[in-house]
């Protein structure tokens, strides 16, 4: 039995499982307590980076005047920048990756992994009304995966994905080869053969999956979906 919930604000709470036969009667009951933190205490300050396609940082929370321009930590504002690959050089333990929203990104025939020990957070900022789009230059006749996640304790939330030129037959857009890692708030678009791929425990929460050969192929016990759409795909 799993069980999912998405806590939206910090506190420590108590969370209780009963367990009924079929009579009424309870069994046995477990208790636990799950501590939820605050983003900004983990990630905020140096350990945020915000990465656009121009020089324009509205919102970012280094742009503190809500000018477009980083006031504070502006080393830490990468402008001009289209790559995703070349973003993710910047990621580390505690440190939260901002990508502009209405920016494309693109990731190369070999795709993206992403190593090292958690926690991280890839995530968006702006004003725009689309979430940043990662666009991945997949190749006829590879096996290659959009975004490897071999760390573990991963939040990637907040992106728009699709493949070009795809293989139909090998690619991925996410698989998750670490534990504990959480896909939130996604639109994967058509033209790869997996969306997400769960190889160990992960989360797919309130993301979009439009068709795929597979939608969610899940790998590993002790992992949830919740609060997602599917369109119709070929092998669900």
């Amino acid at each position: 039995f799993i069980a999912a919930h998405l806590y939206q604000a910090e506190g420590a709470y108590i969370v209780s499982l009963d367990v009924i036969d079929k009579n009424g009667t309870v069994g046995s009951t477990k208790t636990v307590t799950i501590n939820v933190t605050d983003e900004e205490r983990v990630f905020g300050g140096t350990n945020t980076y915000c990465f656009s396609n121009d020089l324009d940082f509205i919102v970012c929370p280094h742009d503190t005047n809500n000018d477009g321009v980083c006031d504070v930590h502006s080393g830490n504002c990468i402008g001009n920048i289209n790559s995703f690959s070349a973003a993710i050089s910047y990621i580390g333990q505690n440190r939260r990756l901002l990508f502009k929203k209405d920016d494309e990104f693109f990731i190369p025939t070999s795709g993206t992994e992403i190593n090292g020990i958690g926690p991280m957070m890839l995530g968006s900022f702006g004003t725009g009304a689309r979430r940043p789009h990662l666009r991945f230059q997949d190749q006829v006749g590879t096996w290659a995966d959009a975004i490897k996640i071999s760390a573990s304790d991963v939040r990637v939330m907040n992106f728009e994905m699709t493949s070009e030129n795809y293989d139909m037959d090998n690619s991925a857009h996410i698989v998750t080869n670490g534990q504990n890692n959480l896909i939130y708030g996604m639109k994967f678009n058509p033209g790869i053969r997996f969306n997400v791929v769960l190889l160990h425990k992960g989360f797919v929460i309130d993301s979009e999956m439009t068709p795929a050969w597979y939608d969610i192929v899940g790998q590993a016990s002790e992992s949830a979906m919740m609060g997602s759409s599917w369109e119709h795909s070929r092998h669900g």
